[in-house]
């Protein structure tokens, strides 16, 4: 296992944690209850961002 994968897996964490706290940061902080359109967009960032961290395994 690479260091770049246990990036990805410790992002992975970091956005379970956010998914159950209701809140995520990029450059502030985003909450589901006030924008959620915002939150779920971030959320995504972030995924996209671990799931690269696994690129050599999907290839």
């Amino acid at each position: 296992m690479s260091a770049l994968h246990l990036l990805g897996a410790a992002l992975l964490v970091w956005l379970a944690r956010d998914l159950v706290a209701g809140d995520v940061y990029l450059h502030r902080a985003f909450y589901r209850s006030f924008e959620p359109a915002a939150y779920w967009a971030v959320i995504l960032l972030w995924f996209i961002v671990a799931i690269s961290c696994f690129h050599d395994l999907v290839l």
